[in-house]
């Protein structure tokens, strides 16, 4: 099912792994095993695709050349701002 980004990838203890974690998961994005979309208030969302689950896609027209594959966006995160999700998170 999918999961919230800033959920997913944010270390609360640790600001260096937060930053780790987003480029790990840049990885798995362009690679295939995760989707990124905006959810329905618009932020970065991700769930597992069928390469994840070691599933077979329907057709080919849904890997390479769907439009619902992989998108890749530019991620920074200051410190500051990470205190700031911390809370929300909480």
């Amino acid at each position: 099912s999918p999961a919230d980004y800033f959920e997913f990838v944010i270390d609360p203890k640790s600001f260096a792994k937060t930053v780790e974690n987003m480029f790990h998961v840049s990885f798995l994005i362009k690679e295939g095993f995760v989707n990124l979309f905006q959810d329905e208030v618009n932020l970065p969302a991700l769930e597992p695709t069928d390469k994840a689950l070691n599933r077979t896609p329907m057709s080919a027209s849904q890997t390479e050349n769907s439009p619902e594959r992989a998108n890749q966006m530019i991620m920074s995160i200051t410190m500051d701002e990470w205190e700031a999700r911390i809370l929300l998170l909480l």
